[in-house]
């Protein structure tokens, strides 16, 4: 595992859909998505979204889906697990980024299958707890010890935008310090 490089990086959003999250209780993952999101278009980090079963539960949140840019790659799935959705690993493979972002819901469920796949074929996968849950905290708690003992980064906003950001002298420093301010 390594620090995070804004030219081998992608953000992966898992099911950031409204009739998911109400269910965690979570009032706060969306504006820490949204900053990971206007980060991401700042340093041209490619975003992939997926969405469970959207005929039932309805599209991406529409305060984040408005900050997506127009070559976003919005994925409608069923499996658990991105990588098991049909297409999902070429789509995948074709950014050529091994460095993945990773949040969304339920933390425990699609976050953790798609996460655990991703290490299995070599991806350095980096949590973003503060953009993720599950309607558990149990439940929460558990995935995160689950991801840790995969050796994947349980991180922070903060600590995720200054590795992309890499130096002060990075010419959108300023912009996106004031994200976590």
């Amino acid at each position: 595992m390594s620090l995070l490089d804004s030219a081998n990086t992608l953000i992966l959003l898992i099911d950031m859909q409204p009739k998911i999250i109400k269910a965690t209780k979570d009032k706060t993952i969306i504006s820490y998505a949204q900053k990971l999101v206007k980060a991401a278009n700042l340093l041209s980090i490619p975003i992939i979204v997926t969405e469970q079963y959207p005929t039932g539960l309805g599209d991406t949140d529409p305060s984040l889906e408005e900050l997506f840019p127009e070559d976003t790659k919005i994925v409608p799935k069923t499996a658990f697990s991105a990588m098991k959705e049909v297409g999902f690993s070429e789509l995948l493979r074709a950014y050529e980024r091994k460095q993945i972002i990773i949040c969304g819901v339920e933390a425990h469920i699609c976050v953790y299958q798609t996460a655990m796949d991703l290490v299995s074929r070599g991806y350095d996968v980096h949590f973003l707890k503060e953009a993720s849950a599950s309607r558990s905290e149990y439940e929460f708690v558990s995935a995160i010890e689950q991801m840790r003992q995969a050796n994947i980064s349980i991180s922070t906003l903060e600590t995720i935008l200054f590795e992309l950001l890499e130096d002060s002298k990075n010419p959108h420093f300023k912009e996106i310090q004031a994200f976590v301010k």
